[in-house]
């Protein structure tokens, strides 16, 4: 991922910033539409989760340009996914609601540029969650 994917991801996030909610749920909308049995997996009603996944992303992609310092974090977010029962498989069908939500929410704004852009993004920290728990559950 480069500084220009780092500063439009960053960049994309200001106009998504006000209407976190509804992307959020938007994501869970479209992730329930690809794979319905991925519901049962989630304990909160998808208003609260909409609000957690939100907080963490805008954590995340504030932070793309320090990776190290994220490591540890995504460790223990993919810990916490084990527990969850998240597969790896899990991450692709994610990857596609995300960027679903994140194209209805910034309309015009969705570039092909930034649609790159955010899939280098997330494929990065999904690479990295995906080591761990596939690490942790060896270790089991």
């Amino acid at each position: 991922m480069t500084q220009q994917d780092i500063q439009l991801v960053q960049d994309s996030m200001t106009y998504v910033l006000p209407q976190a909610q509804q992307t959020g749920e938007r994501l869970y909308t479209h992730l329930f539409e690809l794979a319905p049995e991925v519901k049962s997996l989630f304990a909160t009603d998808i208003a609260t989760q909409s609000r957690k996944l939100m907080s963490i992303l805008v954590h995340i992609t504030a932070n793309l340009d320090q990776m190290d310092s994220l490591q540890a974090e995504l460790a223990d977010l993919a810990i916490k996914h084990n527990a969850y029962q998240v597969k790896a498989s899990h991450y692709a069908i994610l990857k596609t609601a995300l960027m679903n939500a994140l194209a209805e929410s910034l309309e015009e704004k969705w570039t092909a540029d930034l649609e790159l852009a955010w899939g280098k993004a997330y494929d990065q920290i999904a690479e990295t969650m995906i080591e761990v728990q596939e690490a942790a559950a060896q270790n089991e």
